[in-house]
């Protein structure tokens, strides 16, 4: 029998007990029914998010999913937890000889979470799903021996981003428009118009990067890693190569999934 799996409760626990004394006590006896320890795995989320944290930044974990799987890969048990809840994972199903719990976790920034909700709360603990369904932005694995009347705690590998893949490496695509600009103060600035062409300067953390100049209203498309905050400096030229104005522009990364940059 598979229990789903929920997020530990210490004040439901206390609560719990702290009833259990009260009718001790007014009962007069000194029997009471005998408490079986539970047999499970737990998931810290300390475990999981690690050095990254929880919050709505592009490195920040808003949530996860952590899936039991069989030894073939095929999920058992899970579902979505907050980044800061544990996971627990009560009754596996194992056998004598096989007694190690392996579990998956796919964990979404604030980005990615909520421009996929619905597609993660359809994939379930479906695993095959998970991972080709929705564009996590970073991945793990864990895993804990299971015993008879314990609560191991699993023990998880590092995040890695996107899938984990060096095959595959976790990128994702800023997009640019470049059809116009809006000028503090003024009317937009319109391409054909006001200017002719737009040459775009990216980075993250000190390291920047410049395009090539991209003739309006092409937009401009930039493959970068991810997940990461992006800054854009636009600057746009006249068709006569003068430069026009400067925009400053943000673009938050996701592993798989296209970011529009926001300027001010």
């Amino acid at each position: 029998m598979v229990r789903a799996p929920r997020a530990r409760s210490r004040l439901r626990s206390a609560a719990l007990a702290l009833a259990a004394l009260a009718a001790g006590a007014c009962s007069g006896t000194t029997s009471s029914d005998p408490v079986i320890p539970a047999t499970g795995v737990l998931v810290k989320a300390e475990s999981v998010v690690g050095s990254k944290g929880c919050g709505r930044g592009a490195t920040e974990i808003l949530k996860y999913v952590a899936v039991a799987v069989d030894s073939a890969g095929n999920g058992l048990a899970g579902t979505v937890y907050d980044c800061f809840a544990d996971a627990q994972f009560d009754l596996l199903p194992v056998n004598e000889f096989a007694v190690v719990v392996d579990l998956q976790v796919f964990a979404y920034s604030a980005a990615a979470f909520e421009a996929q909700e619905p597609i993660i709360a359809a994939a379930g603990f479906n695993v095959a799903a998970l991972k080709q369904d929705t564009r996590p932005t970073w991945t793990t694995k864990c895993r804990a021996i299971q015993q008879a009347d314990i609560q191991v705690l699993a023990r998880c590998d590092r995040l890695a981003a996107g899938l984990g893949d060096p095959a595959t490496p976790a990128q994702a695509v800023i997009a640019l428009p470049t059809q116009s600009f809006a000028q503090p103060g003024g009317a937009p600035l319109e391409c054909g118009k006001d200017f002719a062409s737009v040459r775009v300067r990216y980075g993250t953390e000190g390291s920047f990067a410049e395009t090539g100049d991209v003739t309006c209203p092409t937009p401009v498309s930039i493959t970068v890693p991810a997940p990461a905050a992006y800054t854009l400096d636009v600057a746009l030229f006249s068709a006569a190569g003068a430069p026009v104005a400067l925009r400053a522009c943000s673009a938050t990364t996701s592993p798989g999934l296209a970011a529009s940059a926001v300027c001010d």
